[in-house]
């Protein structure tokens, strides 16, 4: 089993769309029961010298089963960077940034995962002073 993902760059803004190429290749004498691409969105929040987290699931493509001895392609698949979030005035630094992962997931749930890591996507700074 293999799997290769490809992305024309490493920067995004909202509205743009990632373009996704990917081989899928099931070389077991097992069926993979899918693919699919999923961006995540981590936003760290920053005021008066404390920091909070939120982690969260914007958007996912998915893809049929790939059987013993075949492959899947994705060719030039589009996925839309998601907007920025509304950010309340409390806090004075954001970063926002984005990860993109693409799983196989085989019977038995079994899951293979890479993570391409755009955390520099967004750094999006709100001046309270």
């Amino acid at each position: 089993m293999s799997l290769v993902l490809r992305i024309d760059r490493s920067g995004f803004v909202s509205g743009e769309n990632i373009i996704i190429n990917a081989e899928c290749s099931n070389m077991t004498n097992v069926k993979i029961d899918y693919t699919k691409a999923v961006v995540h969105q981590t936003i760290t929040y920053h005021a008066e010298g404390r920091k909070k987290k939120d982690h969260r699931k914007v958007a996912e493509l998915k893809r049929l089963e790939i059987p013993p001895g075949e492959d899947d392609n994705w060719n030039n698949v589009e996925m839309l960077v998601p907007a920025l979030p509304p950010l309340s005035p409390q806090y004075a630094v954001a970063y926002i940034g984005i990860f993109l992962r693409q799983f196989i997931s085989l019977l038995g749930g079994a899951d293979m995962a890479l993570v391409l890591n755009f955390s520099h996507i967004y750094q999006y700074e709100v001046d309270m002073y």
